[in-house]
């Protein structure tokens, strides 16, 4: 299911989850939601794919597009089912970037901050702080990276804002130099 889901993603770039289930039911002839529902998790998880909120594209329900570290083919048959549901592919315009931009950011956000205020408690032993540090890190470049990415395309022409992200690796900075003050 992972790869069917994988190739609808780069067929249509833009799908609801009851879009997927239609393609998978039309593909296999059959789809357990739950299995669905976690296997979409799964690779939004792994930052295969981005979970976008309601309100953040056209859509106006849960959605998903294609992610950060994307690498999906496209299969014939998953065409054909794309054809016969009357699904074309959507564009990058049809996503409220900005707004997904801030969501995620935010959620960033909260996390250093707790991460901050875990440092100063040592809730947890400084390894495991330094593992979150790493975690949310590598969060914070995969994500930049790909908004960078898209904001010189040519579809977005530089009309994501990006500076908030970039203050962002001012604050990591500062949990580095606070994790770098514990005693191992």
């Amino acid at each position: 299911m992972r790869d069917l889901i994988l190739a609808i993603a780069s067929e249509v770039f833009l799908f609801s989850p009851e879009e997927a289930e239609r393609i998978i039911l039309r593909v296999k002839g059959g789809v357990n939601p739950k299995t669905l529902e976690r296997n979409l998790e799964n690779l939004a998880r792994e930052k295969v794919l981005l979970a976008l909120e309601p309100g953040e594209s056209t859509l106006q329900s849960p959605a998903f597009i294609l992610g950060p570290d994307f690498g999906g083919e496209s299969k014939v048959e998953v065409k054909s089912a794309l054809l016969e549901e009357g699904l074309a592919r959507r564009g990058y315009e049809e996503v409220y970037w900005e707004k997904v931009v801030e969501r995620i950011l935010n959620e960033m956000e909260a996390l250093a901050k707790e991460l901050e205020d875990d440092i100063k408690l040592l809730y947890e032993p400084p390894r495991k702080l330094e593992m979150r540090y790493f975690d949310l890190s590598l969060e914070y470049h995969q994500h930049y990276s790909h908004f960078l990415r898209l904001n010189f395309s040519d579809v977005l022409g530089r009309q994501l804002e990006l500076g908030k992200w970039e203050g962002f690796s001012e604050r990591l900075a500062g949990i580095r130099e606070m994790l770098d003050k514990l005693e191992y």
